[in-house]
């Protein structure tokens, strides 16, 4: 009896020397996701050198122009080539593929065709839209552009009103430093729900671990 008592014993301690082992691994591993999660605001939200931030409007303004391609142009023309864009002098065949006669009449004058050229800025709820220019003409206005951009002050841009220390890594950097802090907490989560599911194997409940290990963590 005293042998079964000991072995029991010995269980019920080895047990709770794992569980103590598995809550301290799960404190550090919160303490690792709030610093990698405090890393990755930082990153997000702490301004670009300002080189980085002009840099960054020309590729937002050609991310647009491809954007503007993509969204009104290309439908325009698929309208176009399918009998939606020409009004009432259109075609009698509404929604379908032009015929070779179609458009041929259509080259000729024979039919009018002014709303079908409408493709460029067919939106007409307002006068014209930039991203027309910057979906065609991007490689003719990129070296404008940045000569303009290149040229304009840091106080043009609010760098008077910023410190040293708010600002962070250049914009190719900081992607690639976003990008990995980012699959860090990813393998810190799938760790941590490794060990919560250890723990809950042996009795422990995942609200309350959740909570000690914050506390501690703090």
């Amino acid at each position: 009896m005293n042998d079964e008592y000991q072995k029991a014993l010995s269980s019920i301690e080895n047990i709770n020397a794992v569980k103590t082992k598995l809550k301290k691994q799960l404190e550090e591993i919160m303490i690792a996701i709030e610093a990698a999660q405090t890393k990755l605001s930082w990153l997000q939200n702490s301004y670009l050198p300002i080189d980085d931030l002009k840099e960054s409007i020309i590729q937002f303004l050609a991310a647009k122009g491809q954007e503007y391609q993509s969204e009104i142009i290309r439908p325009a023309i698929s309208d176009l080539a399918l009998n939606n864009l020409w009004g009432s002098s259109g075609m009698k065949r509404y929604g379908m593929t032009l015929t070779y006669q179609e458009i041929e009449d259509a080259i000729e004058g024979i039919k009018v065709g002014f709303s079908a050229c409408q493709i460029i800025s067919p939106n007409k709820s307002y006068h014209f839209d930039d991203r027309a220019f910057f979906g065609l003409l991007f490689v003719q206005i990129e070296p404008v552009l940045r000569n303009i951009i290149g040229n304009m002050k840091p106080e043009e841009f609010g760098y008077d009103k910023i410190t040293a220390k708010e600002i962070g890594p250049g914009l190719e950097e900081r992607r690639e430093m976003i990008g990995e802090t980012a699959q860090e907490i990813l393998a810190l989560e799938q760790g941590k729900s490794t060990v919560i599911s250890k723990l809950e194997s042996l009795g422990e409940n995942a609200n309350n671990l959740l909570k000690s290990a914050k506390t501690s963590a703090g």
